[in-house]
């Protein structure tokens, strides 16, 4: 706004709108996986005011996942994650997909990124705070790392069996699995 860029700060404000909207608009905590991606289109198209073009995304979804239940606010905290910690050191541009498919009775989703990877003794030690990761009541969060947020929020939903798998190679990039049973429910007794 300060550059007279009325343009980009109309198109950023509606995208925040949308993205508080998504937030606000009802307290359910499993939402179709399109919804989930529409959200996550807005935040990326938001980070693309940051990063310009430093970065492309691709996308690998099948589309028999589209109205899979999905926990709100799983991808982003990862995306974020890809983007600042895996991304934004690259000298080169950075490549992120997210992909999605079924898997007999699982959704699996997985984020992966091409950026500089996660040291093995970090890596060991996200490792041990997902195994850590308490049980936590609806609505609780944990502080410091989202991806234990996310994995501990799938676990209280879902069970233990379900949650997060992280896979990273230094100068290689990571990925982030996420791990939830098959949810089609009448969306239209959800809404």
């Amino acid at each position: 706004i300060h550059k007279k860029d009325t343009d980009s700060a109309s198109l950023m404000i509606g995208l925040l709108s949308d993205m508080f909207r998504y937030n606000l608009r009802d307290h359910r905590h499993l939402v179709k996986f399109s919804d989930e991606l529409t959200y996550t289109r807005r935040y990326l198209d938001i980070q693309h005011f940051r990063f310009g073009d430093k970065y492309e995304v691709e996308y690998d979804l099948d589309e028999n996942i589209f109205s899979c239940g999905i926990l709100r606010l799983t991808l982003q905290p990862i995306i974020e994650n890809s983007l600042i910690h895996g991304l934004e050191p690259l000298k080169d541009k950075g490549r992120l997909t997210i992909g999605a498919k079924m898997l007999n009775d699982r959704l699996l989703v997985y984020i992966s990124d091409n950026g500089v990877g996660i040291a093995k003794d970090r890596l060991q030690e996200i490792h041990r705070l997902l195994e850590a990761t308490p049980d936590i009541q609806p609505g609780e969060v944990l502080s410091k790392v989202g991806l234990t947020n996310v994995h501990a929020r799938i676990k209280q939903y879902f069970g233990a069996p379900y949650g997060l798998g992280i896979f990273s190679t230094p100068g290689v990039g990571t990925t982030v699995k996420i791990m939830m049973p098959i949810h089609q429910p009448d969306w239209s007794e959800a809404t």
